[in-house]
């Protein structure tokens, strides 16, 4: 693998045999070459990052669905990532703010309970 696109399916196998510097730089490529406004796109390329990887791996949580529902309620792969990750970076700033530690059952509720048309009218 040596492109990285948000609107394709990641081949399983050959993302999770890429190095995490290799994920993240080929991310970074990808948002570059679109000449996006990013405020941080070293954050943005982890938080796709992190999707894809729990996309891949993690079959305890309802990510990969989510995804998948997501894009048969509109919103394209790219989109249906970045809403995905607004629940972690949100969740993640709840914690630091409340001192709290991560909770799978949350992070699956937020999961099932996100929607396009949430996504569309928070953006």
């Amino acid at each position: 693998m040596n492109e990285y696109d948000p609107i394709k399916r990641q081949n399983a196998k050959e993302w999770m045999e890429l190095d995490e510097g290799v994920r993240l730089a080929l991310i970074r490529e990808f948002h570059e070459k679109l000449q996006e406004e990013l405020p941080d796109l070293g954050l943005h390329a982890a938080m796709h990052c992190l999707v894809e990887n729990q996309v891949v791996i993690c079959n305890d949580l309802p990510v990969a669905a989510t995804l998948e529902r997501l894009t048969k309620e509109g919103l394209d792969r790219h989109d249906a990532i970045h809403a995905i990750a607004s629940i972690v970076c949100r969740d993640l700033l709840d914690m630091m703010k409340q001192g709290t530690s991560f909770s799978q059952e949350r992070y699956s509720e937020q999961l099932v309970e996100l929607t396009a048309k949430k996504w569309l009218q928070a953006s």
